[in-house]
């Protein structure tokens, strides 16, 4: 899904003969863009539900329906870094170690925060309460990324908080809880926060999904049939910046 992207289409366009294959559990990019321009055909293999069935994946429990989004969601796009900011406010530090406490407690949970601060706010506060908990961002070095991760994978460290560095390609399959601290109208993304802690393990019967935002009503569960397309989806001609060619 990120082969529309300049990176990508310059290595494919030093293959002009070759044949593509693009393999994705969320085959849409999180702005919009198609990749009707890259791929001929999109095939669906197999459901996120057959998989659980399978034992692929493993079963969840979906904790949710709680009030505390009040900022307005943008409509046909993601939020903005601003946006984010703004909505911070809405899932305070106290409350996501309080929903933590109530459903998650014990658990080796993967935490998403809103923005850096937000995080390091999280972090602190559960460290404050006593709770194993450590952040990571972009900015973080390598070799002290490498070891957070480290202490995670072992056990040393309860909790990882981040804003949108395990989104993808991070693997921990006895991660059991994801904590969703942030909101989105990214489907892309949703899912893949999500596909954190669906990786099945030795003693994992299910994984616990904790989304104190309102993603679930919006974007429905990773269980549910979604309808993969490769064309653009359209976007919001309200957006700053963003303009819709008739054409597309």
């Amino acid at each position: 899904h990120h082969a529309s992207a300049a990176s990508y289409r310059k290595l494919l366009d030093a293959y002009p003969k070759a044949l593509i294959l693009g393999v994705t559990a969320t085959p849409r990019r999180e702005d919009g863009y198609g990749l009707r321009d890259v791929f001929d055909h999109l095939v669906c293999s197999i459901s996120t539900l057959e998989l659980i069935t399978l034992g692929y994946l493993t079963d969840y429990k979906l904790i949710a329906g709680f009030k505390y989004s009040k900022h307005k969601v943008p409509q046909k796009r993601d939020f903005t870094k601003k946006e984010l900011e703004q909505v911070a406010s809405d899932y305070k530090p106290e409350e996501v170690l309080k929903q933590w406490n109530n459903f998650c407690t014990g658990k080796k949970t993967i935490l998403f925060a809103v923005n850096v601060m937000h995080s390091k706010a999280i972090a602190a506060k559960f460290r404050a309460a006593g709770i194993t908990c450590e952040h990571l961002d972009g900015e973080t070095p390598h070799d002290e990324r490498k070891a957070i991760l480290d202490r995670f994978k072992s056990g040393t460290t309860k909790i990882i908080t981040n804003c949108a560095i395990l989104t993808e390609g991070f693997d921990c399959p006895d991660s059991e809880a994801v904590v969703i601290a942030r909101p989105t109208t990214s489907v892309t993304l949703w899912l893949q926060m999500l596909g954190r802690v669906l990786r099945p393990a030795p003693g994992k019967n299910n994984a616990t999904i904790l989304d104190m935002t309102d993603n679930w009503f919006r974007l429905g569960r990773p269980c549910d049939n979604r309808e993969w397309s490769l064309d653009p989806v359209s976007c919001d001609p309200d957006t700053l910046g963003v303009r819709c060619w008739p054409s597309c």
